[in-house]
């Protein structure tokens, strides 16, 4: 929808530039998601989804048994690649 918003002749700039910058930040936020999958992958030897929204980061890993140990962990992890405090939820299921 935003690439629609993009190409539509009847769009204003200012609708262009918020859609151009929504993609941006998409783009931005799903290489960092690939990043930190592989950061868990190689460190904690976890299979994860992590999806990003902001200043919110969950995190599923693909096991049913929940470790409140290697969800600090995995908190720890992530917040690593980050200046400022995130907010970082790990959810545990197969």
């Amino acid at each position: 929808s935003l690439k629609k918003i993009i190409s539509d002749a009847n769009s204003s700039i200012e609708d262009k530039n918020a859609a151009f910058e929504k993609m941006k930040e998409l783009n931005s936020n799903r290489s960092k998601e690939e990043i930190l999958e592989e950061k868990i992958k190689t460190s904690l030897n976890l299979d994860s989804f992590i999806k990003i929204d902001g200043k919110m980061i969950d995190v599923t890993i693909n096991d049913e048994n929940h470790n409140t140990e290697i969800a600090n962990k995995i908190m720890r992890t992530i917040q690593e690649e980050y200046k400022e405090q995130m907010k970082i939820s790990v959810k545990f299921q197969k």
